[in-house]
């Protein structure tokens, strides 16, 4: 019992304490967003969902090979203040090329489908616009994170996001009544400034942000980014195809409730990529440093661990779907099927994409095209055989990625552990 109270474990204990408190925050802004919204429209909340989905997948694009590029090069410039000032200097210049490249065509597809969903172009406009500058803040915060992980702070990390989520909570409280799609975006891009701020003040005393790019770092940041890009983009098209499917048939009465009824269901399946989130913070800075020797026996554990709650995601989502659907409100008590296959997958996703940064982390991304090449491979073999127009048989659609994606996740681990996976040479 005296072991159990030791000083390294309880500041570990109070390590998952905070970080899962973070989490649980977040999920009860999300929930509570649901409720209100779904209570006043389906078409409202659809519109807020849609929103968050393209913010989504602009952030994994605009970050594409930049985060797990500074964690390679800033760590092995650690703790040379120049450096590492030099290196992040290269991380946010080629940040900005990624967004002058993504941000406008995704801008004008958002106000398309916005207006399609019954909003007003002032709405379609205001939305779109305050969802976007959130994610342009939230990748700006996931360097600094990058930067404070890097320096053994991973603690203070998440007490900052822990204070910005109070904030957003409280906020979201307080205007509960009058809350719509802008207020909702409104409340998330201020409690993001706020992170932004504190987490930057963190990072002064650890890099010189006065530092031109490292042209050797910006090199390797281009060919890690244009490497990923085409898997990054491939993959955010086939996670939110059950979302992008409606908007092409032509009926915008179904499309807005279809993506109303599924981004509520998302919404439950959320703590699984929070807590993905969480074990890559963990896991990735301290896997990419890791010497050759340590590698397999770190993979058995990670690999046993994730394949266990995956495991118990599934059986929840089996035995506890009425309850968790009391919870976004009755408009979405007959979804029980649907949302048990959502956890499902969203617990394999987690698994899958847990292993993929682990490979990035190590820059094992030799051949990663295969895995989108098999997923449309099997996508256009497999095609007819499933309705479109329901949840159930689009996310089934979009669930064929997972054969070829853990196929290709295996491969790079195999040649990463040989020493032959390297995408980018200088990178670790």
């Amino acid at each position: 019992m005296a072991s159990l109270f030791a000083p390294h474990r309880l500041a570990l204990l109070r390590k998952v304490a905070e970080a899962g408190l973070l989490q649980v925050l977040g999920f009860a802004i999300s929930i509570l967003v649901v409720r209100i919204l779904s209570a006043d429209s389906k078409e409202s909340f659809g519109c807020y969902g849609f929103a968050l989905v393209l913010q989504g997948g602009l952030n994994l694009l605009i970050d594409a090979g930049v985060s797990i590029g500074l964690v390679s090069q800033a760590g092995k410039a650690w703790p040379d203040r120049d450096r590492v000032g030099g290196v992040f200097a290269a991380a946010i210049r080629q940040r900005n090329l990624l967004i002058l490249l993504f941000l406008p065509p995704l801008e004008v597809y958002s106000i398309w489908q916005q207006i399609a969903m019954k909003a007003t172009p002032r709405e379609a406009f205001l939305i779109t616009a305050l969802s976007f500058a959130t994610c342009l803040i939230q990748a700006q915060i996931n360097l600094h994170q990058t930067l404070l992980g890097l320096a053994g702070r991973f603690v203070q990390s998440q007490r900052l996001g822990l204070v910005a989520s109070l904030i957003r909570l409280a906020l979201t409280a307080s205007i509960l009544y009058w809350i719509d799609p802008l207020l909702a975006l409104l409340t998330s891009l201020f409690a993001s400034s706020l992170e932004l701020f504190l987490k930057s003040r963190s990072t002064r005393e650890l890099v010189n942000f006065s530092m031109p790019p490292d042209p050797e770092s910006l090199l390797g940041f281009r060919r890690l980014s244009y490497a990923l890009l085409p898997s990054t983009a491939f993959y955010i098209v086939q996670s939110n195809l059950p979302l992008i499917l409606p908007g092409f048939n032509g009926d915008n009465q179904h499309m807005a409730a279809f993506r109303a009824e599924f981004s509520a269901l998302s919404r439950l399946a959320l703590p699984i990529g929070l807590l993905g989130t969480l074990a890559m913070g963990f896991l990735v800075p301290h896997f990419a440093k890791l010497p050759p020797a340590e590698l397999k026996p770190f993979l058995k554990k990670t690999f046993g661990a994730t394949g266990a709650f995956a495991l118990c995601v599934a059986l929840a989502g089996w035995l506890l779907s009425d309850a968790l659907l009391w919870t976004i409100g009755p408009t979405y008590a007959h979804l029980g099927r649907e949302l048990s296959l959502i956890l499902l997958l969203s617990a394999v996703n987690f698994l899958l994409d847990t292993m993929y940064a682990l490979c990035q982390a190590r820059a094992w991304l030799a051949h990663v095209w295969l895995g989108s090449a098999g997923t449309l491979l099997v996508q256009v073999l497999f095609f007819r055989f499933f309705d479109l127009n329901t949840i159930i048989g689009a996310v089934c659609f979009s669930a064929l990625s997972f054969v070829p994606r853990s196929m290709v996740v295996l491969f790079l681990f195999i040649r990463g552990l040989s020493g032959k996976g390297l995408l980018v040479k200088n990178a670790v």
